[in-house]
């Protein structure tokens, strides 16, 4: 489903997919302890309590952050062809 989906859109955001193929963002809240098995420096980016070290850390609830690194990496990847601009 995902393919299909990815095929029609820009983004797709998909929870629990950190060691799939492709860019991902790491989230972490307080208390709950890092896997070892995420390379977080390989991540778009890190939001929420502890950043471990990621140069590109957003605070947990700063969606307007979040949405403008999302989106600035979705123009980076997927340029539009000429005469085509994204919304």
């Amino acid at each position: 489903m995902a393919r299909r989906l990815a095929a029609e859109r820009d983004l797709v955001l998909v929870e629990g997919h950190s060691l799939g193929a492709g860019p991902f963002v790491v989230v972490t809240r307080q208390g709950v302890e890092r896997r070892e098995d995420i390379a977080i420096h390989d991540a778009l980016f890190v939001v929420g309590d502890e950043s471990f070290g990621h140069p590109v850390a957003i605070a947990a609830g700063d969606v307007t952050a979040a949405a403008d690194l999302l989106e600035a990496h979705v123009r980076q990847a997927a340029p539009r062809p000429p005469g085509r601009r994204h919304p």
